[in-house]
């Protein structure tokens, strides 16, 4: 369809719609080449693969909870020891608490970057496994001639 032909469109929310449209599509053509990709290798990897995805996915989730659970129920400002609420603790708890803190919040942080990055990731490779077997199969064979190349001694001066 025409991009412009969007905005020519009768009903104001047809462009919407279309755009809505599209994007199912295409994450549901994702769905299917990842897993026709992967049935090449066996029957039981785009079950494993698709179990890792929806694993990762939820790893980012609950990481994404707990770091919003650390954000909104504690603050390692709070437990300064400068400050009025944390004068009264003392040095060395006041320390922990926050070292507490920081590393739920680090611990949380970590889990979403790597659980959502891993989901995106293993997405992407199986939609395009086939082009980076070809890739890599075509990268190895120039590392190979390049190498066979460069080690190979001209005809004159073989003995």
């Amino acid at each position: 369809m025409n991009p412009q032909a969007l905005w020519a469109l009768p009903s104001p929310f047809d462009g919407p719609l279309v755009v809505v449209a599209t994007a199912v599509q295409v994450l549901w053509l994702a769905a299917v080449r990842a897993t026709r990709n992967l049935r090449t290798l066996g029957p039981w990897w785009p079950v494993g693969y698709w179990l890792a995805v929806v694993w990762s996915w939820r790893f980012g989730h609950r990481s994404s909870l707990r770091l919003r659970l650390v954000r909104r129920g504690n603050d390692a400002f709070e437990f300064d020891p400068a400050r009025r609420g944390g004068r009264w603790i003392g040095l060395i708890p006041v320390r922990l608490i926050r070292l507490q803190i920081i590393a739920a919040a680090w611990r949380g942080a970590g889990g979403m970057l790597v659980g959502y990055g891993l989901c995106f990731a293993l997405i992407v490779i199986g939609v395009v496994w086939l082009w980076l077997l070809t890739i890599a199969a075509a990268l190895l064979f120039g590392l190979a001639a390049r190498g066979r190349w460069m080690s190979r001694v001209p005809w004159w001066e073989r003995t």
